[in-house]
């Protein structure tokens, strides 16, 4: 009985296992060999879809024509403007200048910054700010570069409701589609430098202070003297009394380092006491006044730092502090400020 029940077991198990060996194996679901083509581009039939356009690179690209004054872009402050410097017309050269405006939202101090270099441009950017304050411009020159860049920035005073008018050109005179700028004017929150004290001088009548026989306004130890070099090729003269012992004299100007654009000159100064006026010219006694130092920033250095000058005195008398401004422009905007430490000198007792 058992083996009945075997053989009736394993006769269903080989008619199983003849059809399934005669049957074809299932295909797998592999993917595709053959990638999927595109979509075909959307045709644009004008119609307006919904979808928004990219934004703009700034948030006043360069309006064409703006290569006059009259033609400026309307801007305002603590926004970006842009543009190119490409040359206009069918020519595609020549030297292109493009001009911007603002009015000025508030009194205080505002910087300007154009950039070029620093994103990156080809062009060799300059500026040539000019303000409008009741109708009279006062010009500010030109800006060619900033302390850590070759891109233009300045810095100075200004009033609310100051109407400003900028051009941007290139140095080198050229201009070309890459030749990209972006240009920035900020209110600052507060001054950029320190001072506790101001000029003696009317900006508005200068010529109080600007020679050594003018010179009339004492400087003491721990002075800040904010001043303005309102006229060109001019200088502003202080008097410094050094006692009858050995005496260290520090003198700082900060001005370009803070955007201003003056390019200051200083040099202390004594009276020559055997002055003779009738004397040859080549005789030493012929000059009334002894420069016993000065700083220039080097021979015509434009990118060198702010003048500084640390003396040790050993005559006493009334000095000369003079700060000198051989700029091209007349500009009540040309400001500076001088700080002076006056301390015992190495021969002190």
């Amino acid at each position: 009985m058992i083996h009945s029940k075997f053989s009736l077991l394993l006769l269903t198990f080989m008619s199983w296992y003849d059809a399934c060996v005669s049957c074809e194996a299932p295909t797998p679901d592999l993917p595709s060999s053959t990638p999927d083509e595109p979509p075909p581009p959307v045709e644009d039939t004008g119609e307006d879809t919904g979808e928004l356009a990219p934004p703009p690179a700034c948030d006043f690209p360069e309006e064409e024509p703006n290569s006059t004054p009259s033609e400026a872009n309307i801007i305002e402050t603590e926004l970006w403007a842009c543009g190119v410097l490409a040359p206009e017309g069918e020519s595609g050269e020549g030297l292109a200048t493009d001009f911007l405006r603002f009015t000025v939202p508030e009194s205080g101090w505002i910087t300007m910054w154009a950039r070029g270099q620093d994103i990156g441009s080809s062009s060799d950017l300059q500026m040539n700010p000019t303000v409008y304050r009741d109708d009279e411009p006062i010009v500010v020159g030109t800006v060619e570069h900033s302390p850590g860049t070759l891109d233009p920035k300045v810095t100075f005073p200004v009033e609310a409701g100051d109407e400003i008018s900028v051009s941007i050109s290139s140095q080198n005179l050229s201009s070309s589609e890459q030749q990209i700028w972006e240009f920035l004017a900020t209110i600052l929150k507060e001054p950029p430098v320190y001072w506790n004290r101001v000029e003696d001088e009317d900006v508005n009548d200068p010529g109080v202070n600007d020679s050594n026989e003018l010179a009339n306004e004492y400087l003491v130890s721990g002075d800040s003297v904010f001043g303005i070099i309102a006229t060109d090729d001019a200088a502003d003269v202080f008097l410094l009394e050094i006692p009858d012992a050995s005496t260290t004299v520090r003198l700082d100007i900060e001005a370009y380092d803070q955007g201003s654009p003056i390019d200051a000159r200083l040099a202390l100064i004594r009276e020559n006491p055997d002055y003779d006026p009738d004397a040859p010219a080549d005789d030493p006694n012929s000059e009334q006044w002894i420069t016993e130092r000065r700083d220039d920033n080097g021979p015509g250095a434009d990118l060198d730092l702010d003048p500084e000058i640390e003396a040790d005195i050993s005559i006493p008398g009334d000095w000369r502090v003079r700060v000198s401004n051989p700029g091209f422009y007349d500009s009540k905007l040309d400001w500076y400020v001088l700080h002076v430490t006056i301390s015992d000198g190495p021969d002190s007792e």
